[in-house]
């Protein structure tokens, strides 16, 4: 025997609908939440490379007996690319040679900013009592946001590492 279907009251219309329009408010809401989540979390992913990257480029010159343009453009490929050779991507896409400044100074000069000194370039470490610095600084990078209308762009923080010479 076949049962016949009831007409649906206006009341059980009604309440499909609030649940139609809970679940598209909800969802908008769910998503932005998640983009916007994704978009921290790949801002912290990039912050720990950089900074990583920029701690091996620092020991890479503490250690080197001698300090010359090859050795400051592999430290600097180091920050950028991660390796020492600038072929590939860059960590991130915003990370440039302009926002890595590498710089050796005396105690006295490091934490001065513009500070000037004469280049210790191609110069070993000399005698005791002689305290020789290598900074290498990230500076004025912001992370371009996948999804601007959840995170604004984000401007990092100065990533610097200082290191006494010892190679």
């Amino acid at each position: 025997m076949m049962r016949k279907s009831r007409p649906s009251s206006p009341s059980s219309l009604r309440t499909r609908g609030v649940v139609v329009i809970e679940l598209a408010l909800v969802t908008v809401l769910l998503a932005t939440m998640m983009f916007g989540a994704l978009d921290l979390g790949r801002a912290m992913y990039a912050y720990n490379e950089i900074a990583q990257s920029t701690r091996t480029a620092a020991r890479y010159l503490a250690t080197s007996p001698t300090v010359g343009a090859t050795e400051v453009s592999r430290a600097r490929n180091l920050v950028i690319y991660g390796s020492f050779s600038n072929s590939g991507p860059a960590l991130t896409s915003e990370l440039t040679a302009s926002s890595t400044a590498i710089q050796f100074c005396t105690p006295s000069y490091c934490d001065i900013p513009g500070a000037s000194t004469a280049s210790m370039t191609n110069q070993p470490v000399t005698g005791a009592g002689t305290v020789n610095l290598v900074q290498v600084q990230v500076s004025n990078l912001t992370l371009i946001s996948y999804f601007p209308q959840t995170v604004a762009d984000m401007l990092f923080k100065t990533i610097s590492v200082t290191l006494p010479r010892v190679g």
